[in-house]
């Protein structure tokens, strides 16, 4: 069973912060492929640009991942 809250910014800086455990999770998480949300072939996937492209916005040098 899937909950989903709401919460403002100010709320969310009052959690702490996600252990190493946790951040494992969401880094290793593979996606649920089901009608709703087919899995893409190579070729749709080829499609996509990404976000600095489409927008003009030069990429960030350092990825929050690697920090």
């Amino acid at each position: 069973m899937s909950t989903i809250v709401t919460m403002t910014l100010d709320e969310l800086k009052e959690l702490p912060p996600l252990t190493v455990a946790e951040k494992e999770i969401i880094w290793n998480a593979k996606p649920i492929h089901d009608e709703d949300c087919p899995k893409q072939t190579k070729e749709q996937l080829a499609q996509f640009k990404p976000y600095y492209e489409v927008h003009g916005i030069r990429q960030l040098q350092n990825s929050k991942r690697d920090r």
